[in-house]
């Protein structure tokens, strides 16, 4: 019925699709240890005409639907109750068994259950987070990608959680399989038209909001990223040219920014568009700074390239680094709290260690606080796309190097042998970086 609905959104009673049955058939089946997955090959067809063009004859379209059925978990997890004050997805629980509590939501955190050996000490994890490098990801990312996973453990480590993410490659076994639901795979998509970036793939379990597998697909434009950011970008504001080769750094934070992103996902966290305002003008211009905080309180914000004009000092260009309030997050989802038997029982020091959302290097504002074409949004604040807490005086900054390089594109544009599409693509890129600032 979904699908129905999504083919035959926008189109006219007369052109609709149906199921064709008798040329729709199950294509594959695979049988894991804690999940099946059916893999159903769909006719659906019209008898209306078209103007869509994906397909020679769109009177009969083939869709692949997987289904996945998996066995839930019964380990003994503890759910643990959100907080409107930090960052972390809540899976909403209904309780009818209870009636002293005028709301019957139970939020309960999606995270993972690491079950540390000893709560009360620094222990390993009974049940780390293991990610599977898979072979599809080319060999010059898999280091940026490592770095991405592990840093985590530098969060865990601090509330005494240790080894609690681990990184291993793709086990040279033709029988392994990532459709298996034991395995937490980060997977390269090389598309011809590259597009959507990282996406992570964490799935819970509705009853408590534990975590049963974790993931990332990565999309190919994360590899050509940080090529044409240098080469349209980096390059011509700084150094004033358009020839240096890419630094190997540049690549690795690049794929890094992403990749740590997509775990903190993974990790249960939202996205966080107000971590852009914790640091000034003066500590993202220094190295020390932003590589020991990050350029911007979070890596769940959506932080652009931090660039400076030349002959400005120049921090780190990208998130390189965990940000104070990731710190802050995973210990409100996973620190141990002494004495607890219950999700209630632990609301008191939750609490407390929530208060702490009023520092700005602690605050939290997600999606729906950046929802400003329907009205949602109301923190001026909160923004995707900025950096510092002036983000005006940031904006000035980023449309006076955009105006310089408006003034030197003919100079620097088409390079050597090239067509002038190539002044057309910087062009496009910086009226992208200019409007954006202006909205």
């Amino acid at each position: 019925l979904d699908l129905r609905n999504i083919i035959n959104d926008g189109l006219p009673p007369d052109q609709n699709y149906r199921l064709d049955a008798s040329l729709s058939y199950v294509d594959e089946v695979k049988a894991f240890a804690q999940n099946d997955v059916i893999t159903v090959s769909q006719t659906w067809a019209t008898e209306g005409k078209h103007v869509i063009d994906t397909a020679p004859d769109a009177r009969k379209l083939r869709i692949k639907v997987v289904y996945n059925f998996i066995q839930l978990p019964n380990d003994g997890y503890r759910p643990r109750l959100a907080d409107d004050r930090v960052g972390i997805y809540n899976d909403i629980y209904l309780d009818f068994a209870n009636d002293r509590r005028g709301d019957r939501r139970m939020r309960y955190l999606v995270r993972w259950n690491f079950d540390p050996e000893d709560p009360a000490r620094p222990s390993r994890a009974r049940h780390p987070m293991v990610i599977y490098l898979s072979n599809t990801i080319p060999p010059q990312y898999r280091q940026a990608i490592t770095d991405a996973c592990l840093v985590w453990n530098d969060a865990y480590k601090k509330i005494g959680i240790l080894d609690a993410v681990q990184v291993r490659p793709q086990p040279n076994d033709p029988n392994w399989d990532p459709d298996d639901f034991r395995y937490n795979v980060i997977r390269w998509l090389n598309e011809a038209r590259v597009g959507f970036g990282a996406d992570s793939q964490t799935l819970f379990d509705p009853r408590t909001g534990e975590e049963i597998r974790t993931g990332v697909i990565v999309s190919a434009v994360e590899g050509i990223s940080p090529f044409l950011n240098w080469k349209y970008q980096i390059d011509p504001v700084r150094y004033g040219r358009t020839t240096d080769p890419v630094p190997v750094k540049f690549i690795h934070d690049s794929v890094f920014a992403a990749l740590v992103h997509e775990m903190g996902h993974n990790m249960g966290l939202q996205h966080n568009f107000i971590g852009s305002l914790a640091y000034s003008a003066q500590q993202l211009q220094s190295q020390a700074f932003t590589r020991k905080y990050g350029i911007a309180s979070s890596v769940m914000e959506y932080a652009p390239i931090n660039l400076w004009p030349r002959g400005t000092s120049q921090g780190e260009y990208f998130q390189t680094t965990l940000g104070p309030y990731d710190y802050y997050a995973i210990k409100y989802g996973y620190a141990n709290v002494p004495g607890a038997r219950s999700p209630e029982d632990e609301v008191p020091t939750l609490r407390r260690w929530a208060s702490l959302w009023s520092n700005p290097w602690y605050s939290y504002a997600s999606d729906e606080d950046v929802s400003w074409s329907n009205g949602h949004a109301a923190d001026p604040r909160v923004e995707q796309g900025d950096l510092t807490n002036d983000p005006l005086r940031w904006c000035q900054t980023q449309l006076e190097m955009n105006r310089d390089q408006l003034a030197s594109l003919n100079r620097l544009w088409p390079q050597p042998g090239n067509s002038y599409e190539e002044e057309t693509q910087a062009l496009g890129r910086i009226l992208r970086g200019y409007l954006g600032c202006m909205g």
